[in-house]
């Protein structure tokens, strides 16, 4: 076990976790250089998920994205607009069936050199905003059918 050094003791007094503790040292050692910060934005970039529920948003998912290649390129190091795009869409966890109706043809754009951020973002809404729809709309038919079974 490691112990920690005074300085760091302030860093962590917040803490409640051992991950929040490793969390808050990782901040504080990678700010203290540029290719720290580009290899923290970075991981966080390709290890974040989405994960669909009542309380996410594709809108703030995505945009979390396009905020951390914003503070890559103030460091003169963004990824590029195909990489992004990629990274965005493996972001997301797919059914299998929708590899091929949903993920095939955004790639095909990348094959016509047309795969860019706004074009996958946009998808994605679209796909979530469909979903939500579909879902309040099956809630009320099993509502109605309920109620008809009821009377």
């Amino acid at each position: 076990m490691h112990r920690l050094k005074d300085s760091e003791l302030f860093s962590v007094h917040h803490c409640h976790t051992a991950k929040e503790v490793w969390q808050a040292l990782r901040k504080k050692y990678e700010e203290t250089y540029v290719g720290g910060k580009i290899y923290g934005i970075v991981g966080d970039m390709m290890s974040r998920r989405y994960v669909e529920g009542p309380d996410t948003s594709m809108m703030e998912h995505t945009c979390a994205f396009l905020a951390d290649n914003a503070r890559l390129a103030d460091m003169k190091h963004d990824v590029g607009d195909t990489v992004l795009a990629m990274m965005i869409l493996n972001s997301v966890l797919f059914a299998p069936e929708e590899r091929w109706t949903f993920v095939e043809p955004l790639l095909n754009s990348f094959e016509e050199g047309k795969l860019e951020p706004n074009l996958v973002i946009s998808r994605l809404v679209q796909r979530e905003q469909t979903m939500k729809a579909l879902a309040s709309m099956r809630k009320q038919a099993r509502k109605n059918r309920a109620d008809r079974l009821g009377q």
